[in-house]
């Protein structure tokens, strides 16, 4: 039986302390430019949202702005009248706001089971708001503003939001590298600056002799925005960042294969599917990153992926890539991974493949995400190198 460790990174492997400080840079300088500035940004928010099942900062950014926008509108509904952000800037501008309040939590909670994974988080809740969601967002639904907000988060270039939070991540040097455009503020990466190791150089160099002598096989699971597959070059440079090139090599694993966000970006073009669909929780990325741990190659592990879920002969494509049984252990701080593998574990069932899954939670101090950790029957580690040294025994 070969045994395969599947790792995400934020949280896990590395402290996504860049992430979190650029989020909340983001909201404060939007709230700012709304003469919102009296709002204290909630910094418990983004682990709430991922213990939702929101993973995407550009999501958490959008959603938590609409809320407040939301709570504006309740009190001078005028401004439900308003179509973009620019233009809300202007009607804010000479209104008494400083009696606003907003219960970020409550709200978001509230919001939980409409951000589904399809087309995205943001766009599933616009989608009910335009339906039976109205009381979701009561003052904005319907309106051309809520459209402005949730409709395009992942359109980089008429994303305001979006734009600005990835200037903040990689910093003004790589994003006219990457993207071949001016950023708004000149400023050093936030990940380079700020992220920490979670995984001690022992743990690393661990999982890496492992790999090295075949004891095991390991890959990077992960929504973190990022290069093509290994091997492609043809791709538009703008589509993509090396942001989880940069954690996994800030923790010195980068000959881990990984499944990233832009590896999904890559495939769901030759799909015809927006990555959202691809990413975790659904089984697509569990399956290609167990095939890519095994054999190194993510274009093969990611074609692969696709063929297992459409394949009319599943237990014959299953055995072109996996052994008739694999042990794999996910490292997690958050459920959507651990159920995206055991997903994927209950379809190569049906392909003949006994997978048995063990699900590792890493204890964040977020006490929602640890409980919807343990009802997954993941065991809950102190830290990733608690939880690799009693995955490895």
């Amino acid at each position: 039986m070969k045994r395969i460790l599947l790792f995400d990174l934020d949280g896990v492997l590395i402290l996504p302390r860049g992430y979190r400080a650029a989020v909340h840079d983001t909201l404060t300088y939007f709230l700012e430019d709304l003469h919102l500035s009296h709002l204290a940004v909630d910094d418990g928010l983004p682990p709430l949202f991922e213990s939702l099942g929101v993973t995407s900062e550009w999501d958490m950014i959008a959603v938590s702005l609409a809320v407040a926008l939301d709570a504006a509108a309740g009190a001078f509904p005028h401004l439900a009248q308003v179509g973009t952000l620019v233009q809300m800037k202007t009607a804010m501008e000479n209104l008494d706001l400083h009696e606003l309040r907003v219960e970020w939590r409550e709200r978001v909670r509230a919001l939980g089971p409409f951000m589904k994974r399809e087309p995205s988080p943001s766009e599933a809740l616009l989608a009910a708001c335009r339906g039976n969601g109205t009381h979701l967002l009561p003052n904005l639904s319907g309106r051309e503003i809520l459209e402005d907000l949730l409709g395009r988060t992942r359109a980089l270039w008429s994303c305001p939001t979006t734009r600005f939070f990835q200037n903040l991540a990689l910093g003004a040097e790589m994003f006219r590298e990457y993207y071949d455009q001016e950023p708004y503020l000149e400023v050093p990466s936030y990940l380079l600056a700020m992220d920490e190791p979670l995984a001690t150089p022992e743990t690393s160099a661990r999982i890496l002799a492992g790999m090295r002598s075949g004891a095991h096989f390991a890959a990077a699971l992960t929504a973190r925005p990022s290069l093509p597959p290994r091997g492609v070059t043809n791709e538009p440079r703008e589509e993509y960042s090396p942001e989880a090139e940069l954690a996994l090599q800030a923790v010195g694993l980068s000959e881990l294969p990984s499944v990233a966000w832009g590896r999904l970006v890559y495939q769901g073009k030759k799909l015809g599917k927006s990555p959202d669909l691809l990413l975790k929780p659904a089984p697509t990325q569990a399956l290609a990153g167990m095939a890519a741990a095994l054999t190194g190659d993510e274009v093969g592990a990611l074609d692969w992926a696709a063929e297992m879920l459409t394949s009319p002969t599943p237990a014959e494509t299953a055995k072109r890539m996996l052994p008739e049984s694999l042990e794999v252990h996910v490292f997690e701080d958050s459920p959507v991974g651990i159920l995206a593998v055991q997903r994927a574990a209950d379809l190569l069932a049906q392909a003949a493949v006994a997978v048995q899954v063990r699900g590792w939670g890493i204890a964040s101090g977020h006490p929602e995400k640890t409980e919807a950790l343990r009802a997954l029957g993941a065991e809950i580690c102190e830290d990733v190198n608690q939880a690799v040294a009693r995955a490895l025994g």
